[in-house]
């Protein structure tokens, strides 16, 4: 994986194509990213902005104004995708307790995740059963088994977290905690039976976003 360097202050602007200029290297010339194409160009940082930037093996420079997500310091497909995934969840498990506007929605998420990990495990499956037989057994072989095993291990993890949050049971459960109070009825009791069902909602939320952030990718 390639790592981001962050610049506090960049001294020049810097343009996505650049211009060529002469260069003491064997090829005799180098991209000056700091003057843009004569047939134009795109300004990617301002000079004096902040920025992050990384590179590939003999490739040129990437930019960014902005922390560069973990899928885009790789240059293997199957591990941008998965690094994706996993910022998704966590980032979806983050908001499970104040965004998603209700239980159906959390399952439904967690089912469309499901079927993304199935179409990254197909992938590797695709690529299994393209090696030749003689290579059946070499360390590439095993690497897409061992990735096919853990995104099923993954996938099972997930579709055993209950995401249900049943309003009837919440609405019971407060009316029971809220029994023996000094009034039973009027609006301060509802207000009171209210506040407490919000309560145990929120709270039921809680625990289903701490299960899913527990869920950890086996690779």
């Amino acid at each position: 994986m390639a790592k981001a360097t962050f610049v506090k202050k960049a001294r020049k602007p810097i343009y996505r194509r650049g211009v060529r200029v002469e260069a003491d290297n064997k090829n005799g010339y180098r991209i000056d990213t700091s003057q843009p194409h004569p047939d134009g160009d795109i300004l990617v940082v301002e000079r004096g902005a902040s920025y992050y930037w990384w590179q590939f093996m003999n490739q040129g420079k990437h930019y960014s104004l902005t922390p560069p997500h973990r899928s885009e310091l790789t240059q293997s497909g199957f591990l941008s995708q998965l690094y994706d995934l996993q910022d998704k969840l966590s980032a979806f498990s983050a908001d499970v307790v104040t965004q998603v506007e209700s239980s159906e929605h959390i399952q439904e998420w967690v089912e469309e995740f499901c079927a993304s990990i199935d179409t990254l495990k197909e992938e590797c499956e695709e690529s299994m059963e393209n090696i030749p037989e003689n290579l059946q057994e070499s360390p590439v072989s095993e690497l897409l088994q061992e990735r096919i095993q853990g995104l099923e291990e993954w996938k099972d993890q997930l579709e055993s977290v209950s995401c249900e949050v049943d309003d009837e049971e919440i609405q019971e459960q407060a009316q029971d905690d809220i029994d023996g109070m000094l009034w039973n009825s009027g609006p301060s009791h509802k207000k009171a039976l209210a506040i407490k069902a919000a309560y145990l909602t929120a709270k039921k939320r809680e625990e289903i976003a701490e299960e899913l952030s527990n869920v950890e990718c086996p690779l």
